[in-house]
This record gives C-alpha cells, sequence and structure tokens, in this order.
C-alpha cells in the first residue's frame, strides 16, 4: 500500500493542528515514509521530522517495524524512483505544515 499524498498531507496537516486528534489518521507507513525520506533522499524541515517522530510512541511497535521495512523494500529497490515519487508528496506535506 503506497501513501498517496493526500493522505500524507492530510496526516501532517491534521497533526499541526491537533497531534490527539490525528493520531488515528496517522499510519505507521506515513511515519516510516517521512523519516525514510528523510534520511535517504533529502533532510526535510525539523518540524516535519519532529512532528513523524513524535508518533512512534503512538503507533504498535510491530506496525512501526513492519512499515519502516516495507518502506526501506522499496527505497532498496529503486532509490532513485523511490526519491522521485515521494519528493512531491512530502514537499506539499511541508508547504501545509507553514
Amino acid at each position: 500500500m503506497k501513501l498517496i499524498p493526500s493522505q500524507l498531507a492530510t496526516a501532517l496537516a491534521a497533526n499541526a493542528m491537533s497531534p490527539a486528534a490525528a493520531n488515528d489518521q496517522w499510519p505507521a507507513r506515513g511515519v516510516a515514509l517521512v523519516t525514510a525520506y528523510h534520511d535517504k533522499c533529502t533532510s526535510l524541515p525539523t518540524e516535519v521530522l519532529a512532528m513523524a517522530k513524535q508518533q512512534i510512541p503512538t503507533i504498535p511497535r510491530s506496525a512501526m517495524e513492519a512499515a519502516r521495512d516495507g518502506v526501506l523494500a522499496e527505497w532498496a529497490a529503486g532509490p532513485t524512483q523511490f526519491c522521485a515519487t515521494y519528493r512531491a508528496e512530502v514537499e506539499r506535506a511541508t508547504t501545509a505544515l507553514r
């Protein structure tokens, strides 16, 4: 399952407005995607990364590990494609936070 741009932007924007309300909308994959993009593609603004990492304790460990493994496998299968595919999504999410 890929997180479509609107889902990532919505999750990040919702989290910026109300972290408690956003927990239901914040998938483990979204957190894994943001952190992997930051680590593997290009550094993200501190506030974006902080919001993603803030959600990690609210996600079951097994779900977080599975999401992280899936995202990293996707990156390993095609790093250039991964970064190109998710760049626009992460940029939209970052814009939504400002």
